[in-house]
């Protein structure tokens, strides 16, 4: 037998154990490598599940923010009605039952502040005084009026104007508030620092059993002549009421719920978290509601109290924002190996910025316009169309100038886009013109994108129509500034138009008038005819003596029957005489009211800038008194002020 032959045997028994052993040692480096790949996957899959929660809490986090803000913009906008109402009392040296109602009616709250319960006043009364107040309201004809609830106290304080002034809102006709303590806590801080405060928690007197609901109130202080006085021993003595508002939290919160409500659940708690303390619970209003994954809770400090507000996310937010890619990333990874791993990792990432950034641009609010280098259209999304009336279609490769509007100059736009240039943006408010032609304001941000060596590659623009904030401005602008009856400018505006016209009589060297205007015999059309005659009266002669006047002057009511004209840049006195001529004239000329005629003249008093004073304060007090010697002498004339009175 060969020697190759009795070799055979052994080489081939080798060759089968080395076949053996790489088999093993493949196989144990196959469940190395599966479960080395389980574990690199599963860990990724855990470590990006906790980034992806972690990125959801900051964007829930924002959200309750924006809805914490949302809030308090509301509210603030409830304490304007508020203030405006305390200068209403400060212009005026009587208030009125008719006038509280014109003044509230006027404002339109159910359309501009939906959730306001109503707007009154509570009025400041010793306890000697008592009795008195009583028989005035009864004599106003509410014959079963008293102060409630009953019982001897040092001081009270009675609802005596409430408007609505019908429903729930006769219930709380005549309640003391102070003698109640959480209110009194209230209008106490209010009183001390002569600045709005809330109340905690109560139960409102309007409640009638049927759909009851946790309440508060904002008090705003009314004080004696007409300004706040700056020592706390002098607020408290000329304290005479509070301007206040009564909320039901279920009717204002309803009118809050926007957006908010269908991403998230959130309870309001007065002072501290308690179930005594609740006071709105929104699953109460939204149903469909479960205990959330993402929690946060704010505090909200305003107007002298505390509110904490927990937020919870709802199903609907929780499906927007759920992510199933890392468990995909983590049985992909183990079918797949380290690689694929990482390159589906990396894939994922950058697919869900690019999917957050198209659902960003294609359900924003806010309109979105991209441009080119050159400012030409390349993309604009669905908000765009809806605020401007463009289609896709009508605006790719146009210029964003087909939305001027015309009101901006040359400058306005050379500056734009020097920012843009020099800083890489520019955020400003902006007038645009919509395909139907209307003008509108929009608040606008524009950003010019960069490339790798720094030249614009495209301008990105965010814009939104903010017309109807603007109209909420001007409104509460015009309840400040301005007479609720006549329309013309209020003691605020009057102070402000002065100042204006002293300081351009300063710079120029010209002469002004002061003109006080006092109407003569308008008790007596008061008296015999009504208010309701009264204020058609001063109505009719406020707009005769604003016509007479030149466009540059002004022409305010400081309450009552009294005005006050600024005459400015006058050549002489002949011509402040002639203008004040034409205002005597005004005054005296009959109104017919319904089948009577309603006749009053006007006692005028003059005082002239430089010759009489050179401060306001000064030349208003000189006016006055010339005024009260025009009435003292007959009436229906003038008298200009006496300089031996200047000191």
């Amino acid at each position: 037998m060969s020697a190759e032959l009795m070799t055979r045997p052994f080489q081939t028994a080798l060759k089968t154990e080395n076949t053996l052993a790489e088999a093993v040692r493949s196989d144990v480096l196959a469940w190395f490598a599966l479960v080395s790949i389980l574990i690199i996957s599963w860990v990724a899959w855990y470590f990006m599940s906790a980034k992806h929660a972690s990125l959801v809490q900051e964007r829930f986090d924002s959200r309750a923010e924006m809805a914490r803000v949302s809030l308090v913009v509301r509210i603030q906008a409830y304490e304007q009605i508020l203030r405006g109402g305390v200068a209403l009392f400060d212009s005026s040296e009587h208030v009125s039952r008719a006038e509280w109602q014109q003044y509230i009616q006027s404002l339109n709250l159910e359309k501009t502040l939906p959730g306001i319960q109503g707007v009154g006043f509570s009025q400041m009364i010793l306890a000697k005084e008592k009795s008195r107040h009583e028989q005035q309201i009864r004599a106003e004809g509410f014959p079963d009026y008293t102060i409630k609830p009953e019982g001897s106290r040092p001081v009270y304080s009675s609802i005596v104007f409430l408007e609505p002034f019908s429903g729930r809102n006769l219930r709380a006709f005549g309640y003391d508030m102070f003698s109640e303590p959480t209110r009194r806590a209230a209008m106490e801080r209010a009183r001390d620092s002569g600045l709005t405060a809330m109340s905690g928690k109560v139960k409102l007197v309007q409640e009638d059993g049927e759909d009851e609901q946790p309440g508060f109130l904002m008090y705003s202080p009314v004080y004696a002549k007409n300004k706040t006085p700056d020592a706390l021993e002098a607020r408290r003595e000329r304290l005479i009421g509070f301007v206040y508002s009564p909320f039901r939290a279920k009717d204002l919160m309803r009118a809050l719920l926007d957006n908010s409500g269908k991403e998230l659940d959130f309870k309001v708690y007065d002072d501290k978290v308690s179930e005594g303390n609740l006071l709105f619970d929104s699953s109460t209003v939204i149903p469909g509601g479960r205990k959330g994954r993402y929690k946060t809770t704010l505090e909200l400090d305003i107007f002298q109290h505390r509110w904490i507000i927990l937020y919870e996310s709802r199903p609907e937010f929780e499906a927007i924002t759920r992510d199933d890619l890392p468990a995909s990333l983590g049985i992909g990874g183990s079918i797949l190996g380290v690689l694929i791993f990482f390159l589906l990792r990396i894939h994922a990432q950058h697919r869900r910025r690019m999917d957050l950034a198209a659902s960003v641009f294609t359900h924003a609010e806010e309109g979105i316009v991209i441009a080119d280098k050159n400012a030409r259209i390349i993309d604009v999304n669905a908000a765009f169309s809806k605020l401007t009336g463009y289609s896709r279609a009508e605006v790719l490769g146009q210029n964003p100038h087909i939305l001027n509007s015309g009101h901006h100059s040359p400058e306005f736009f050379a500056n734009l886009w020097r920012c843009l240039g020099e800083e890489g943006h520019w955020t400003g408010e902006i007038w645009n013109r919509r395909k139907n032609g209307e003008a509108y304001p929009e608040s606008l941000s524009i950003v010019a994108v960069r490339g790798h060596r720094g030249k614009i590659q495209n301008y990105v623009g965010m814009f939104s129509d903010i017309s109807v904030q603007k109209m909420h401005e001007f409104e509460l602008q015009k309840i400040a500034h301005f007479d609720a009856l006549t329309e013309l400018p209020n003691r605020v505006l009057l102070a402000d138009r002065l100042t204006q016209t002293l300081a351009q009589a300063k710079r120029q060297s010209t002469m002004f008038a002061l003109i006080y205007i006092d109407l003569d015999g308008f008790k007596a059309v008061n008296d015999t005819y009504g208010h309701i005659a009264g204020d058609y009266l001063l109505k009719t002669v406020s707009k005769r003596m604003k016509d007479v006047l030149r466009d540059a002057d002004t022409l305010a009511r400081l309450g009552g029957d009294e005005f006050v004209a600024v005459a400015s840049t006058l050549s002489s006195e002949e011509e402040c005489i002639e203008i004040v001529g034409r205002l005597l004239l005004a005054a005296r000329q009959p109104v017919q009211w319904q089948e009577v005629q309603l006749s009053v003249s006007a006692s005028v008093g003059i005082a002239l800038y430089p010759t009489h004073g050179s401060e306001h304060e000064t030349l208003m007090r000189l006016a006055d008194q010339a005024m009260y010697k025009a009435k003292g002498n007959g009436k229906n004339t003038f008298f200009f002020a006496n300089a031996n009175n200047m000191a």
